[in-house]
């Protein structure tokens, strides 16, 4: 304590009026934290909403474990979603889903609360597999493989309940954004999902690789530097640490015109 959005209201001067809050979703968490905005702007709770995402797994990755230093960087984000009278929804067609009895899939195991008596040392020792990869306690595990199964089982038909609930297509989608885990899987779910391989799909993870909650916004940002258009509907999915997915649909020709 104290949760860092404290902290970063103090640092931007906000008015006490502010609504600050914490919350920890991973892979999936800027779709979350869209629908928060949506649902608190809304209801009338708050006007606009600040909603910033970071991870910094670095720390938390093993350097002698291969399996995981090559795909996670470090990034943050800041998106600032504004309360706009319109007649139709810029943020629509949520959906969402849980898989919590496979959390341990991809964790960090040791933690200052839930493993407050648990040895230091031995949570720091390294045990390696049979490639060599050393991995403990204290670091990202990874079982890369059920990930990936999970992923494929589970964003395709995400994709298509959105596309139903709107009355869309997939020549309907402007930008498919999903989040960059990592390109083998992109360019699986691409395939699953079975959409066109151009502009309109981003995979680049070439020069920071997985940055977890700040994932999308990154792609945004490089979609943009790439000078491809952003239209009016664009497909944003999350999925992972959870193991948890979501996605919704954004108009985001709104970013383009900086409206």
């Amino acid at each position: 304590m104290p949760s860092t959005s404290y902290i970063v209201h103090g640092a931007l001067g906000l008015p006490e009026s502010t609504l600050a809050f914490d919350y920890a979703h991973g892979c999936s968490g800027y779709v979350y934290g869209l629908a928060l905005a949506k649902n608190y702007i809304e209801t009338g709770i708050v006007n606009n909403v600040l909603l910033i995402t970071a991870d910094t797994y670095s720390k938390y990755v093993n350097q002698k474990d291969m399996r995981t230093k090559p795909l996670f960087g470090d990034a943050a984000a800041a998106t600032l979603v504004l309360g706009k009278e319109s007649s139709k929804e810029l943020l629509s067609n949520f959906k969402f889903g849980t898989n919590g009895k496979d959390y341990g899939k991809l964790i960090v195991h040791y933690g200052r609360s839930r493993m407050a008596n648990a040895d230091v040392e031995l949570a720091h020792t390294d045990v390696f597999d049979q490639f060599g990869n050393a991995r403990n306690d204290a670091h990202i595990y990874m079982d890369g493989k059920a990930v990936m199964q999970f992923t494929q089982s589970v964003v395709p038909k995400m994709v298509d309940d959105i596309l139903k609930s709107a009355k869309l297509n997939i020549e309907s989608i402007d930008n498919f954004i999903f989040h960059q885990a990592n390109k083998v899987i992109l360019d699986s779910l691409r395939t699953l999902c079975h959409i066109p391989d151009n502009d309109k799909y981003w995979n680049d993870t070439s020069d920071i690789g997985n940055t977890v909650s700040s994932s999308i916004p990154n792609a945004i940002n490089k979609i943009q530097e790439a000078n491809v258009p952003l239209g009016k509907r664009g497909l944003l999915v999350g999925f992972g640490v959870g193991l948890s997915w979501a996605g919704c649909l954004a108009d985001l020709s709104m970013i383009e015109t900086g409206k």
